[in-house]
């Protein structure tokens, strides 16, 4: 089990105390594993049963029909569009609409990064706390930052000793 850091207080007065809390808090974790288990197993046969089995058939019609209409659309745009972009039906409409979009090459990055061209480029930015705690404190007070050292409380359980204590 990793390391813990409470932020909640629980009252303990003795070292039989610590311990008992200890082993309780190593049962609810057992209790939680299996509880946590038993939620993704059911998560899963639900995605099975649910979204995945009934659902297929559904998004295969749909594809054929989307599919279908484009067809439709294409082979019949003279006659159904001989003026305007848009037919409406009872049930909707069909249409063309004008769309662009753009298509970039293995080489377009390392292109646009030889020409200067930054704004094309996407980069995400974040101080790296890392390489940070490697600096002095007077190079991170340069930079506006700071060391904070917190000695805090920690504990860790024993799962498996307290499983066979209680077995």
């Amino acid at each position: 089990m990793p390391r813990v850091k409470p932020n909640r207080v629980t009252p303990v007065s003795s070292v039989e105390e610590a311990d008992l809390a200890l082993a309780r808090i190593a049962a609810i974790n057992r209790d939680l594993a299996m509880l946590d288990a038993e939620y993704n197993r059911r998560a899963d046969e639900l995605k099975r049963t649910i979204a995945i089995e009934p659902s297929a058939p559904l998004r295969d019609e749909l594809a054929q029909l989307t599919n279908g209409l484009e067809a439709f659309g294409e082979s019949n745009r003279a006659d159904l569009f001989p003026k305007q972009k848009t037919l409406e039906l009872p049930h909707g409409f069909l249409g063309f609409r004008i769309s662009s979009s753009i298509s970039i090459s293995k080489k377009t990055l390392e292109l646009l990064k030889a020409a200067g061209k930054k704004l094309a480029i996407l980069t995400k930015q974040a101080v790296d706390k890392d390489v940070l705690k490697t600096w002095s404190d007077a190079d991170l007070a340069e930079f506006k930052a700071k060391r904070v050292t917190e000695d805090k409380f920690w504990f860790q359980v024993k799962d498996e000793e307290v499983a066979r204590s209680r077995s």
